[in-house]
């Protein structure tokens, strides 16, 4: 579902995605996120393969995450993203891990500064399309 500055995609945990307990590894949350914003980029008309043709990827900068329930083996939850600010060549985005049902109930949240970059991996202007989903 997309709205203005806001993407989510359901995400089902499997046995690969958990520990011996049934209990997802914490790495895997990241992987949940990157998952949202990549499928919101291709929901945009930006596949990251695109992006790299035009001389542009992403890197992750800053990760401030929050771990706030478990999740468990065969659950279906929502990851979402949403712009919280643009720079010039870095954006902020606020990401959750939440009940479809209940966006309230929030198993983890993370802030995260993803920056633009070349192909040198030098700082690069987002393009424009990026700059205007930031409330």
């Amino acid at each position: 579902m997309t709205k203005a500055n806001h993407f989510a995609i359901p995400i089902t945990i499997y046995v690969a995605d958990t520990d011996v307990t049934g209990i997802v590894y914490h790495a895997n949350y990241l992987n949940y996120f990157e998952r949202c914003r990549t499928a919101w980029l291709d929901e945009l008309g930006h596949p990251l393969s695109s992006l790299l043709e035009q001389d542009s990827c992403f890197a992750i900068k800053t990760v401030n995450i929050e771990f706030i329930k478990p999740l468990k083996l065969g659950q279906t939850v929502h990851a979402s993203a949403q712009v919280a600010c643009s720079k010039p060549c870095s954006t902020w985005f606020y990401q959750t891990i939440h009940d479809p049902q209940d966006p309230q109930q929030i198993y983890c949240k993370a802030d995260i500064l993803v920056a633009c970059l070349d192909k040198k991996l030098r700082p690069k202007r987002l393009l424009t399309c990026f700059r205007e989903l930031a409330p």
